[in-house]
C-alpha cells in the first residue's frame, strides 16, 4: 500500500493526520505492507530532519517512508510508478499532493490502482467555514472533472459519510472505518494518580494546534463567565499567527481570578505525563472527525470538556466529560460551573470512568476488522489499470 502523506514522522505538528497513518502501520503493519511519502521535513519548519536520509527510503516503524525534500508531480509520479502499489491512499482531500495525485490519474499519466482517500473531517461544517471560498472552489473544480470518481472514500464516521456526501454528492463511494487508536495507549491508562479537585476550583488544559478551527478563542470567551478559581494552560503549535493574536487580546482581558498562560508544545512522548496534570481537557473544537488528544485524554484519566461536532457523544451520560452544542453559550457556562462545583469524589468517579472508556475503545477489535474490510474492498474492486 503506498501512502501519500505531505507530513509524517518523526514531525508530530500536524496532529491527528499524522497518527492516523502511524497508528494504522502500527496495528495493520503486520497484514500490509506500508510505503509511505512524505515530505523530508516538519510543518512549518525549513530545516529537514536530522535524524532520516532525505530522498531515499527509510524504515520508520513498521513502514518504509521516502522523505522527498519535494513532492512534486514529477517526484509522486516516479514514486508510485516504482513501487507498483496495490493501494494507493491519500491521506487528505485538500494537501498539495493529492490535488496534483489526483490530477495525474485524471491524465491517465498513474496506472489504474485502486484508491482510498481519507479526508479525515476536513468536509464538517467547522472545517469548511475556514478558507471556504478556496475550498469550495475547488471541490466544485474537482465534481465537474471527476477526480474522485471510482475512488473509495475512507469516513470514520457515519457523521462524516454525510458530510462527504453533502460535499461530493450521493454518487460517491464511500466505505466506513473507524480511526485505529495506538496499543500504546493501553500503557498508560493506570499510572499516576488524579490530581485531587476541589469545590470552587478547576484545573483546565487545551492541547491541540491553534488555529481558529480548534476554537480557543470561544474557549477564553467562556472562561470570563464563569465564576470560580480556573486555570486554563494552552499547549500547540501556533498556526494562525493573526488567530493568536486575537486570543492574546482576550487573554488579557481575563478576569484576575483566572489564570491563563501559553505554555508552549509538548513533544508526543510527554502528550499523556502532561494531560495527566490537570483535571478536566478543554477543546471546543469546529470539527473533528477523531480528535486523538480527546483520546489520550481519556486515556489519562482527564474528563473532557467539548463541542458536540467530533465522534465522542454523549459523554455526560456516561460519566467521562461533557458534550456541548457549540452554539449555546448559556449551556458551556452551565457545563463549566458544573465542573467548577465539583467535589473530589465526584470528579474521581468521572475520572475512573474516562480511563475504563478509553480502555474499552482501545482494546476493541472492531475498528481494526473494519479497516482490513476497507482495504480487501479495495483490493477487489477491480479497477481497470490503464498503461503508465
Amino acid at each position: 500500500m503506498f501512502v501519500l502523506q505531505d507530513f509524517y514522522l518523526p514531525g508530530e505538528k500536524v496532529g491527528g493526520p499524522v497518527w492516523t497513518i502511524a497508528n494504522m502501520v502500527e496495528r495493520l503493519g503486520d497484514r500490509f505492507e506500508f510505503l509511505i511519502a512524505s515530505l523530508d521535513r516538519d510543518f512549518m519548519s525549513t530545516a529537514p530532519y536530522s535524524s532520516v536520509e532525505r530522498n531515499a527510503w527509510n524504515r520508520t516503524g513498521k513502514a518504509s517512508v521516502f522523505y522527498a525534500s519535494r513532492l512534486s508531480s514529477r517526484n509522486i509520479l516516479r514514486l508510485i510508478r516504482e513501487s507498483a502499489p496495490d493501494i494507493l491512499y491519500l491521506n487528505s482531500f485538500f494537501w498539495r499532493s493529492t490535488v496534483k495525485t489526483l490530477l495525474l490519474r485524471r491524465l491517465r499519466r498513474i496506472p489504474g490502482i485502486p484508491v482510498v482517500l481519507a479526508p479525515h473531517g476536513e468536509f464538517s461544517d467547522g472545517a469548511l467555514e475556514i478558507k471556504a471560498r478556496k475550498k469550495r472552489a475547488y471541490i466544485a473544480f474537482a465534481r465537474a472533472l471527476g477526480l474522485c470518481q471510482n475512488v473509495i472514500l475512507h469516513a470514520s464516521t457515519a457523521w462524516e459519510e454525510r458530510d462527504i456526501r453533502g460535499a461530493l454528492g450521493d454518487s460517491c463511494h464511500i466505505q466506513i472505518a473507524p480511526e485505529l487508536a495506538p496499543l500504546c495507549f493501553l500503557e498508560n491508562a493506570d499510572k499516576s494518580p488524579r490530581p485531587v479537585k476541589f469545590p470552587g476550583q478547576l484545573r483546565l488544559v487545551f492541547l491541540s494546534r491553534i488555529t481558529p478551527k480548534k476554537n480557543l478563542l470561544q474557549a477564553l470567551r467562556i472562561l470570563r463567565t464563569v465564576p470560580g478559581d480556573i486555570v486554563l494552560d494552552i499547549f500547540g503549535p501556533i498556526e494562525d499567527r493573526s488567530y493568536w493574536r486575537e486570543c492574546l487580546r482576550e487573554i488579557n482581558h481575563q478576569p484576575s481570578k483566572n489564570q491563563v498562560q501559553y505554555c508552549g508544545i509538548v513533544p508526543h512522548a510527554k502528550v499523556w505525563e502532561t494531560l495527566s496534570r490537570y483535571q478536566m481537557f478543554f477543546l471546543p473544537t469546529c470539527g473533528e472527525n477523531f480528535g486523538y488528544a480527546i483520546l489520550e485524554a481519556l486515556t489519562a484519566g482527564c474528563p473532557v470538556v467539548i463541542s458536540d461536532r467530533t465522534p465522542w457523544r454523549n459523554l455526560r451520560a456516561q460519566g467521562i466529560g461533557w458534550d456541548v452544542p457549540l452554539d449555546r453559550p448559556d449551556c458551556w457556562q452551565a457545563t463549566l460551573r458544573e465542573a467548577v462545583a465539583m467535589d473530589h469524589e465526584a470528579y474521581a468517579s468521572f475520572s475512573t470512568a474516562a480511563r475504563e472508556f478509553a480502555r474499552a475503545c482501545t482494546n476493541s477489535p472492531d475498528p481494526e476488522r473494519q479497516a482490513v474490510a476497507l482495504f480487501e474492498r479495495a483490493l477487489e474492486s477491480g479497477a481497470p489499470r490503464s498503461a503508465p
